[in-house]
């Protein structure tokens, strides 16, 4: 497990994934346009980069913190969901 944890596929994806969250978090500061254009290049490249990674059996008895709170997620989903207005149909189409 090891090897997969410090693989440089894991690397990749890691990398990738923060640059989404960078993305997400920083959206109150772009233009729609520039926020959209951004999001369609990083999101298939996130999904690509985690369909690399070899599959590792889960481990539920590690002792991670959460770092992200509801409140911090809501927020960040806010500012989206404001940037994007009437074109925010990713959430609308789950519920």
């Amino acid at each position: 497990m090891n090897d997969i944890v410090l693989s440089k596929y894991t690397e990749e994806f890691v990398r990738v994934a923060l640059e989404f969250c960078v993305l997400a978090e920083k959206a109150k500061q772009n233009e729609k346009s520039q926020f959209i254009a951004n999001m369609v290049k990083v999101l298939p490249l996130l999904y690509l980069k985690i369909s690399i990674i070899p599959s590792i059996e889960e481990n539920f008895d590690s002792n991670l913190e959460t770092r992200v709170t509801e409140t911090m997620y809501n927020e960040v989903q806010e500012n989206i969901s404001d940037l994007l207005g009437g074109d925010n149909l990713y959430l609308e189409t789950f519920h």
